[in-house]
């Protein structure tokens, strides 16, 4: 008798645990479930969650690739593994308001034509901070899914041919993005286009193509960024209202070795960046573009560079006070002759 009661209460405690499970996942807004071991079929858990729900999920690797269709906030707790199976995306989130703090995002597809990637967004208002994406062909994807947040997180590349690669970063149609205190290695570029109103600021981009591709897009600001050792450092083309401050950029130095680049950009600011030891410290053509609006240098140091500035011979309307260029072995180029005189080279003498 003694053994059947307490088998009897046993089962009891286990559908008890059970129906808890159960009801933490479909309480409304804000629940909260502790996966407490792994593996999981995590996904289940996902789907079985209400709306609002916080998930905190277990260390241990769970099996990719997951789908988020519902606002929920994914929280890992000792950076829990999500393992793709080598094919397509390895989480993608189709929700507006979802986080994903803390996890371990790896094993994506590898093709460029579906841009497979390690967290793809879909949805407004993501937020993807504290995560570490490796062996992914694109590392974190925001398509037409405005005023998400990126921080924190650290994406490596696949180890591919640079032309192999797939875009570190890639912000599309998603305007009012920040951007913040990332590392980024190994990959093609960090991209935003058509998203106006995005802020990149913090970050830690190395080691790939262009390590910040800007077109078609107004009113960013780019500030505190370190850009070293990509082929170009940042590519700003065909938009308005570019703050580029404080920014170190170093031994950018592929075919073109642009540290900065401005391509029919209007209404930019340029103001105490660090441009060392790139092929060309600052290359313009054509900018501004618009002829009520200028390019302001301000405070910055060229140095080391094999051209300090180079300038296009229709560049006019840039304003230039406070700088130092430092032993560039070119301080000025015109490519393909002029003398830029329609521009501005000092303010009350200091130029």
């Amino acid at each position: 008798m003694g053994a059947r009661t307490h088998l009897h209460r046993s089962r009891l405690a286990t559908l008890s645990g059970s129906a808890v499970l159960v009801l933490c996942l479909l309480v409304a807004g804000g629940a909260a479930l502790h996966a407490q071991t792994a593996p999981q079929n995590l996904q289940a858990l996902i789907d079985a969650a209400a709306p609002g729900a916080t998930l905190t999920v277990a260390a241990g690797t769970y099996a990719a690739p997951l789908t988020i269709d519902k606002p929920l906030t994914l929280v890992g707790d000792g950076m829990p593994v999500f393992q793709g199976d080598g094919s397509g995306d390895v989480v993608l989130i189709t929700a507006p308001d979802v986080t994903l703090r803390g996890f371990v995002i790896r094993g994506s597809g590898d093709s460029l034509d579906r841009e497979d990637t390690g967290i793809k967004v879909a949805a407004p208002r993501a937020v993807i901070e504290g995560n570490q994406v490796e062996d992914a062909l694109f590392g974190i994807y925001l398509e037409q899914a405005a005023e998400g947040v990126i921080r924190g997180n650290t994406i490596h590349g696949m180890a591919l041919p640079i032309s192999r690669r797939g875009d570190g970063l890639k912000i599309w149609y998603s305007p009012r993005t920040l951007v913040e205190a990332n590392v980024m290695r190994d990959t093609r570029d960090a991209i935003l286009w058509y998203s106006p109103e995005s802020v990149v600021r913090r970050n830690d981009f190395a080691d790939g193509r262009y390590g910040l591709h800007m077109m078609q897009s107004d009113q960013h600001t780019i500030e505190d960024n370190v850009f070293r050792g990509n082929s170009v450092g940042i590519y700003v083309m065909y938009g308005t209202g570019f703050t580029m401050r404080r920014n170190l950029i170093a031994d950018n130095r592929g075919p073109s070795g642009y540290g900065i680049g401005l391509k029919e950009a209007s209404d930019v600011l340029l103001e105490g960046n660090r441009i060392v030891n790139n092929r060309v410290g600052v290359y313009s053509d054509a900018s501004p573009l618009r002829p009520e609006t200028n390019v302001t240098y301000a405070n910055n140091l060229l140095a080391f560079n094999e051209i300090g500035l180079e300038m296009l011979p229709n560049t006019q309307a840039n304003r230039f006070h406070d700088n130092i260029l430092l032993d560039n072995g070119q301080q000025i180029n015109v490519a393909g002759g002029g003398d830029l005189m329609r521009n501005e080279w000092a303010v009350d003498g200091r130029g």
